[in-house]
């Protein structure tokens, strides 16, 4: 199965609650919410730098599709 944006947001959407957060962050509230191996992958190909919300992280994962 191929993992997708809408799966990737509802492991890390959460975080974005309080302001910007780093990849790290990210990776906590989707290893919180039961994330699979996949989804942290993809988290951890993100550059190292603080995102306002999860729109920034797309262009970061180009070829992820948006639903399936």
């Amino acid at each position: 199965m191929t993992t997708t944006r809408t799966q990737v947001l509802d492991h890390i959407e959460a975080a974005f609650g309080h302001g910007p957060v780093t990849s790290d962050e990210m990776r906590e509230a989707a290893l919180a919410s039961g994330a699979d191996q996949d989804v942290l992958f993809l988290l951890d190909a993100l550059p190292d730098r603080q995102f306002t919300s999860p729109r920034e992280i797309w262009p970061h994962l180009p070829d992820l599709p948006v639903g399936g």
